[in-house]
């Protein structure tokens, strides 16, 4: 079975929602650089943790598989975000993304 295709760089839009394959999640939001960030769960916690898309040279982990929708403007993409945070958090939820990783 071969792998889904992933959308390139430059496919990805800043503060869009991507359905992603990355070691810690599932869901994630597009920095505007190279970056993902979504809610990570380790060791009982849980917190928004930042992976990188596969094709940056360096800590390549993640790949956005297709777009789910934009963020509110009122929304900062900062790992400190708690509205961040609870937005993806109820995001997850709604849309069905239980897995655990």
């Amino acid at each position: 079975m071969s792998e889904p295709k992933y959308l390139a760089l430059s496919e990805c839009r800043s503060r869009h929602v991507y359905r992603v394959k990355a070691r810690c999640f599932e869901l994630a939001v597009f920095d505007g650089k190279d970056g993902f960030m979504g809610i990570r769960h380790k060791f009982g916690s849980r917190y928004l943790f930042t992976e990188y898309h596969w094709d940056n040279p360096h800590h390549a982990s993640c790949q956005p598989l297709e777009a789910i929708g934009s963020l509110p403007d009122t929304l900062v993409v900062d790992e400190d975000s708690d509205t961040l945070f609870a937005y993806l958090d109820e995001l997850q939820l709604r849309l069905g993304f239980t897995k655990v990783m």
